[in-house]
């Protein structure tokens, strides 16, 4: 038996623990900034692509689209923290610029990104009913 560099992912008969498992090989590739290519991930599930593929098809669904919805949930994940702006959160799911965020974000009819973001708690100490600069 040959050494390897990565242990290969077992994917069970089991349609849900099969797509976990997948979707969890692919925001590992998005958190570590490495192309999500179809061959690697194969690899590391321990199949070969064309295998990937068909049980994919077999479960109503593609590659692309497995990608597209981890991408999708962990830009609102991040975005509902609240710390990073909309262009960090296009970047660390590995969109070009927040442009291709947003243009994501209406194909998936989620509206803008920035609806999605947590409001960061108030800080001014205004009694309530009057604003900030009122207050001074």
């Amino acid at each position: 038996m040959s050494d390897t560099t990565h242990n290969p992912i077992p994917l069970s008969s089991n349609t849900d623990s099969e797509l976990v498992r997948l979707r969890d090989a692919v925001r590992e590739h998005i958190a570590k900034d490495t192309i999500v290519d179809l061959g690697r991930v194969a690899a590391q599930l321990g199949r070969s692509t064309r295998t990937l593929q068909r049980r994919l098809a077999a479960h109503g669904t593609s590659f692309r689209d497995v990608v597209q919805s981890v991408r999708r949930d962990l830009a609102l994940e991040l975005l509902a923290k609240g710390d990073l702006t909309v262009a960090r959160v296009s970047d660390a799911v590995g969109y070009s610029d927040p442009k291709a965020l947003r243009r994501a974000f209406h194909r998936w009819g989620a509206g803008a990104p920035s609806r999605h973001r947590r409001r960061p708690a108030s800080t001014d100490l205004a009694p309530s009913g009057e604003s900030p600069a009122s207050a001074s």
